[in-house]
Order: structure tokens, then sequence, then C-alpha cells
């Protein structure tokens, strides 16, 4: 897993040494972005290269735009990454998202999200992944706000 330490092991006494280091290191990686996925599926997609960048962008999301999360993964956006955003086009359209931070994105999958319309927002600084999704943000609202009563 991304930014977890890595051991060598030579032996079955290794094995049983570094296995609770291991589960360990896991469970405090991954523990401050538990809780923040929604547990409903609904909400934008989130790809980043690191865990530490994930729960940056997990924050922002959470505290500054108030925007739930319904998948994360770290890695490359591909085509099955647009298939799972591409749900939210049945559910609240405006969540039809990848946010891509410091990733690449696969000519499949860029392919994808243009013929479902799902939006890739994809930046390798990520106060310019947050101003462009906050400006898509503003839009949506402003948007919405002209069709309610």
């Amino acid at each position: 897993m991304a930014s977890s330490p890595l051991f060598v092991v030579n032996d079955d006494e290794d094995i049983a040494k570094y296995r609770q280091q291991v589960m360990s290191s896991h469970s405090s990686l991954s523990s401050p972005i538990n809780g923040m996925v929604d547990r409903t599926g609904m909400g934008v997609y989130v790809q980043t290269s690191t865990l530490g960048s994930m729960e940056v962008l997990l924050n922002f999301l959470k505290n500054d735009c108030k925007v739930p999360v319904s998948g994360i993964r770290i890695g490359p956006v591909h085509k099955k990454d647009v298939t799972k955003a591409s749900i939210m086009l049945e559910h609240k359209r405006e969540y039809a998202v990848i946010l891509a931070f410091d990733v690449p994105v696969t000519k499949d999958a860029r392919t994808e999200a243009k013929r479902v319309g799902v939006l890739i927002f994809e930046s390798d600084v990520i106060y310019q992944l947050f101003d462009r999704f906050s400006e898509y943000v503003e839009m949506v609202l402003l948007l919405m706000s002209q069709f309610l009563p």
C-alpha cells in the first residue's frame, strides 16, 4: 500500500515479527480516511497518488465544500473508475465527477468519460484542483438555484 513501510522477509520468524507491524501500519494509515467515504454511495470519486494527498483532498471536500465522496482509489484513472463515477449520473448528476490529483488519466478513461458524461478534474497542484472544483460547485449551485422556486 502506498505510504506504508516495506520489509524484507527472510524466514517464517520474520513473517511473524513483521506481520503485526504491517497490520498496525495499515490501520494507522487508513484510519484518517475511514468515515470520509459516504456509505450510501453518493458523492464524487477521488483518486490521488498517495494516501497523504488523499487525506488532504477528503478533508477539503468534507469541510470546505461539504461534498460527499462515493469512492476513493490511489493510482491512475482507468476506464473502470469512470464507470464507478458514472453511477452518479442516475442519482445526482453533479456528482458524476472524478477528482484526480497527481495521477495520470488513461486514454480509455478519457474516452469513456467523454462518452458517458463524467467530468474529470485533474491537476498536479492540489490548490489548483481545489479551485477548479470549487468553481464547478459554485456553478452547479447557481444553476440549481435558478430552477428552484
